[in-house]
């Protein structure tokens, strides 16, 4: 299947692993502050995440080549996360990780093109 009509599932990849992190991260904090039950609730929902985000993967590698699913995957989830850091975070993001990102970018459509 053509990378065009697989980026909406690589986008999903990226975003459902993105907010399984980010779960993640509050789970361990509200588990610290000894908030048992919305601790291990953020925890359970983390867990689910990161299994549909490792199904995913596994689809891809299924369709196509390590060398070319790998960066693809790789390269669209950093750009998620960034977008996602920017937006819900807050993040700030300077002029070098903008060049970084779009250096990403270029290398995925490279990686992606043959």
């Amino acid at each position: 299947m053509p990378l065009l009509a697989q980026l909406p599932l690589y986008l999903l990849y990226a975003v459902v692993g993105t907010v399984a992190a980010a779960l993640a991260k509050r789970s361990f904090e509200r588990l610290g502050r000894q908030e048992w039950q919305i601790g291990f609730t953020l925890f359970c929902c983390a867990g689910g995440l990161l299994l549909v985000n490792f199904a995913l993967l596994v689809n891809f590698l299924d369709e196509g080549a390590v060398s070319v699913v790998a960066p693809i995957a790789i390269g669209v989830n950093l750009l998620v996360a960034a977008i996602i850091a920017r937006v819900f975070f807050k993040e700030r993001l300077d002029r070098h990780r903008v060049l970084g990102m779009l250096a990403i970018a270029v290398g995925v459509a490279l990686v992606s093109w043959g």
